[in-house]
C-alpha cells in the first residue's frame, strides 16, 4: 500500500507543479527568403542559370535548404542537369544570392518549356514561395524582329578553271558547324584593341534558310549596351594561298562595322600585326554602299603598316541585297574583287621588311559595335541589325 500510495500522491504532486502558470515565450521570427520564376533564352550548349533571392530579416543561425529539381516540359539530362537532394546553406549575415542550375541546350526549333526547383526541406527560414518554374525560351525567337532571309543579289560559279574547291561551308542544317567554328566571347582586351562596345555572345549567331545570321542587338549585358557575335576557324581550318568566295548581305547604321577576314596563324607566337591581317571586307554602317579590302602588317606595333582600297556600288547598298566578296591570293600578290570585278590588288613586293602573307591564316567573322573608326551609335541607328552569309568556300590553283 505504501508503494502505491506513494505512485499516486507523486503523480498528485506533479501534476499539481504543471498545473501553474509558466507560458512557453513565443519563438523569435524567422527571416524571409524571397525568390520568383525566371525566363531564360535557351543556349545551344550547356549554360550555367543564377536564381536571384532576397532575404528580409536578419539571419542568425545558418539556413539550410534541401533542393531537388523536377520536369515539366523540359526534361532532366536533356534539358536540364537534375538536382536531387542538393543541400545549400546561407550563412548568418547574409541579405541576398543566387542559386545556380545548368541548363542543357540544343539547337532546333521547339516551343519554350520548363521545370521545377523545389525545396523539399528548409531550416532556419521562411519562403516566399517552395518552389520556382524555370522557363527555356527557345533561340529561335532570337530573330523575331524579322532577319530577311529572301534576300536576291549576286552569286558566284562553283567552280573555277584551274582551280579546285578544298573547302567550304554552306551553312545549311540546323546548327553551326562546330568542327569549323569557334566562338569568341566577351569584349576582348580594350575592346577587342578597338575601343568597341559590344559583348560577342554566342547565342547571336544562328542558321535560318541556308544562312549564317550574326545579330547585333541593342541590350544590356555584362555592363555594356550592345551584344553580338565573333566567330572564328582558329585551330580548326586554315588557308594559304587560292581564291576564296563569300556570299553575304551587310547591316546598315551608324556604328555598326561588319567585317570578314584573315589572321596570321602564328599570332599567338608573334602578336598582332607581325602575324598579318587580310580584310577581305570591312564595312562601316553609315557608308551602306562602301567596302574596303585592307592589308595589316608590321614587325612590331612601331612599325606597322597598312595598305587599303575601296570599293563603291555603283546602285544600292550591301545590305539590299547578297554580294560576293573574293580574294585572289598567291605568293606574288593579293587581289580584292566584288560581285567577280577587281578592285585593288597589293603586290608582295611591296609588303616590307617582313612578308606575313606566305603564311596559313583562319578566318574571322564578325559584327561589331561601336570602335575607333565607326564611332558610336546614335539615335538613327536601329537595332536589330543583321549580317548574313549564305557562304564561303575555299579554292586552290591546280598545281
Amino acid at each position: 500500500m505504501h508503494k502505491a500510495f506513494f505512485v499516486i500522491s507523486g503523480f498528485l504532486i506533479v501534476g499539481a507543479c504543471t498545473g501553474k502558470d509558466d507560458p512557453t515565450p513565443d519563438a523569435p521570427e524567422l527571416p524571409l527568403l524571397s525568390w520568383s520564376d525566371i525566363e531564360v533564352i535557351e543556349p545551344e550548349y550547356r549554360f550555367p542559370v543564377d536564381i536571384t533571392y532576397s532575404i528580409t530579416g536578419t539571419v542568425v543561425d545558418p539556413i539550410q535548404l534541401i533542393l531537388q529539381t523536377e520536369d515539366g516540359t523540359a526534361m532532366a539530362n536533356e534539358d536540364y542537369v537534375p538536382q536531387v537532394d542538393r543541400t545549400i546553406t546561407i550563412q548568418p549575415g547574409t541579405s541576398s544570392g543566387t542559386i545556380r542550375v545548368d541548363v542543357i541546350g540544343d539547337e532546333g526549333e521547339e516551343a519554350d518549356e520548363t521545370f521545377t526547383l523545389r525545396v523539399s526541406s528548409r531550416k532556419n527560414v521562411e519562403l516566399s514561395q517552395r518552389s520556382v518554374t524555370i522557363t527555356l525560351k527557345n533561340n529561335d525567337a532570337l530573330d523575331k524582329s524579322g532577319v530577311n532571309t529572301a534576300l536576291d543579289g549576286f552569286d558566284a560559279p562553283t567552280a573555277y578553271e584551274g582551280y579546285s574547291l578544298q573547302w567550304s561551308d554552306e551553312f545549311e542544317g540546323d546548327a553551326i558547324n562546330t568542327d569549323n567554328w569557334n566562338f569568341e566571347i566577351g569584349n576582348g582586351q580594350g575592346g577587342w584593341g578597338n575601343n568597341e562596345l559590344e559583348y560577342y555572345r554566342r547565342e547571336n549567331a544562328y542558321l535560318r534558310n541556308g544562312q549564317l545570321v550574326i545579330q547585333s542587338e541593342e541590350e544590356s549585358f555584362a555592363d555594356l549596351a550592345y551584344t553580338s557575335a565573333r566567330m572564328t576557324t582558329k585551330g580548326k581550318q586554315s588557308f594559304r594561298y587560292g581564291r576564296i568566295d563569300i556570299r553575304a548581305a551587310l547591316p546598315v547604321g551608324q556604328g555598326i562595322w561588319p567585317a570578314l577576314w584573315l589572321l596570321g596563324e602564328n599570332i599567338d607566337a608573334v602578336g598582332w600585326p607581325a602575324c598579318g591581317e587580310i580584310d577581305i571586307m570591312e564595312a562601316l554602317g553609315h557608308e551602306p554602299a562602301k567596302t574596303h579590302g585592307t592589308l595589316h602588317y608590321g614587325a612590331s606595333l612601331a612599325e606597322y603598316k597598312s595598305q587599303t582600297n575601296d570599293y563603291d556600288l555603283v546602285s544600292g547598298d550591301f545590305n539590299q541585297a547578297f554580294h560576293v566578296f573574293s580574294l585572289l591570293w598567291n605568293e606574288d600578290s593579293l587581289e580584292w574583287l566584288v560581285d567577280n570585278v577587281p578592285y585593288a590588288k597589293i603586290n608582295s613586293n611591296t609588303i616590307t621588311p617582313v612578308n606575313p602573307f606566305n603564311g596559313s591564316f583562319f578566318f574571322i567573322i564578325n559584327s561589331a559595335v561601336g570602335g575607333n573608326w565607326p564611332g558610336r551609335p546614335n539615335e538613327t541607328t536601329a537595332f536589330p541589325q543583321f549580317m548574313l552569309v549564305d557562304y564561303i568556300r575555299y579554292y586552290q590553283q591546280n598545281q
